[in-house]
């Protein structure tokens, strides 16, 4: 609950035109560099690697080391229970994700006025 209060806060509350006014204006914009995301495959594109094989290689890579940091504990391993509930919430905070996307709202940064994005 304090999470959300403070992340509304932080987009739209008490230190929205904080973050509007003095933020903002010095984020780094890859933009001007010739870099069309901030993501990991578009900050990479210029290896000549298609973004595709990008995005792939690098959630492979991400997903191994994370299976590989929970899976070296011997009584996480041993625990059926630990692993059903890490893939329950895990599928969970996905579906979330999936939802948040298709039925929500999105914030216009120059107005900080609420926007209808869901598509049907």
């Amino acid at each position: 609950m304090f999470l959300g209060v403070s992340a509304y806060m932080t987009l739209r509350g008490l230190f929205g035109q904080f973050r509007v006014s003095a933020l903002q204006p010095v984020a780094v914009n890859f933009e001007a560099h010739g870099i069309k995301g901030q993501d990991l495959p578009s900050l990479l594109a210029g290896t000549g690697i298609d973004m595709n094989t990008l995005r792939i290689a690098i959630a492979a890579i991400v997903t191994a080391g994370l299976l590989v940091f929970v899976f070296k504990d011997r009584e996480f391993r041993a625990s059926f229970d630990f692993v059903l509930g890490g893939v329950v919430v895990g599928l969970v905070v996905a579906a979330g994700w999936y939802v948040t996307a298709h039925i929500g709202y999105q914030e216009n940064p120059a107005t900080l006025e609420m926007t209808f994005f869901g598509s049907c």
